[in-house]
């Protein structure tokens, strides 16, 4: 569907709300970007994942964040790289920048270990949703 209004013979404050429409009218007719719409629609924010994740394992945002590539922290951070291109309208270079400026292909690969995990392990699996559920619902 494409809208096209003729404004010329407009008032030039009713031009200016028309061509530069506020937040809610763009996510309305949407133009918005990824990012606004998310939070609009659905309330979970990547840092809102990191948070909730983090502290399942008993980590901190900063542990999250750090450029370490332990056993320990890779799959944790993995984990709520999945999380949030499940729950989230963000796109993978959003996500990607989210957990450190990191290339979106580790988004992509982070999502791949962890689906194969959520395959092959019922245990992980039902730890996964109930993290999911807490993102969502607090």
């Amino acid at each position: 569907m494409q809208i096209r209004l003729d404004t010329h013979d407009m008032p030039d404050k009713l031009r200016l709300f028309i061509e530069t429409p506020p937040p809610v009218i763009e996510i309305a007719l949407g133009i918005c970007s990824c990012a606004a719409k998310q939070t609009v629609t659905h309330g979970v924010t990547i840092d809102r994942i990191k948070e909730v994740v983090a502290g399942n394992y008993g980590l901190t945002l900063k542990d999250l964040a750090s450029a370490r590539r332990n056993n320990r922290l890779g799959p944790i951070r993995q984990l709520a790289m999945f999380i949030a291109t499940e729950i989230t309208n963000y796109s993978l270079p959003q996500i990607a920048r989210a957990f450190g400026k990191r290339d979106h292909n580790i988004v992509m690969q982070a999502r791949s270990a962890i689906q194969h995990q959520l395959k092959s392990d019922e245990t992980y699996n039902n730890r996964v949703a109930r993290i999911i559920t807490i993102c969502q619902h607090g």
